[in-house]
């Protein structure tokens, strides 16, 4: 059995936008990229919010459509009573009549624990890549399947 994936592209390196509920409200979330390896199933990205900057890391299966990720913050930045280079886990499955992917969120420190709704879809599949850097996002570089293109050299407006 094939899931939806297999008919329409859901899972695509670009920009990413959406929200997260948190406090009984939406929060708009700021675009952030994420890149998809299909040789290993292997999901990751980069973006900041009000929090702090962070790097993202999970995987994901086109037979049930769902992502996992790992959102982790760099300690450091953004602010410094929220950021605590702490984790949050989230599990997202594709909506189709949506057409964005939802799913809970996870996190819990020594001084939090919460959950919650995310809800993103992707905003930008090919166009207004401002010089990406190759290094800091090895996942868009050229040659990880026939299909992909060459992100990394593209300046689109």
């Amino acid at each position: 059995r094939h899931g939806i994936a297999d008919e329409e592209q859901i899972f695509m390196d670009g920009m990413y936008s959406g929200h997260y509920e948190q406090y009984r409200r939406k929060h708009p979330m700021q675009q952030f990229r994420l890149a998809f390896d299909p040789m290993k199933n292997k999901v990751t990205g980069k973006g900041s919010d009000t929090v702090g900057d962070y790097n993202i890391d999970g995987s994901y299966s086109t037979l049930t459509n769902r992502m996992q990720l790992h959102k982790t913050y760099v300690r450091g930045t953004g602010d410094r009573w929220e950021n605590r280079g702490h984790t949050v886990k989230i599990r997202m499955q594709w909506n189709h009549s949506k057409q964005q992917f939802e799913g809970p969120w996870y996190v819990k420190t020594t001084f939090y624990e919460g959950t919650g709704k995310w809800t993103i879809s992707c905003s930008d599949a090919n166009d207004n890549y401002h010089a990406l850097a190759c290094e800091d996002f090895p996942l868009l570089k050229k040659g990880k399947n026939e299909k992909s293109f060459d992100y990394c050299h593209i300046n689109h407006v």
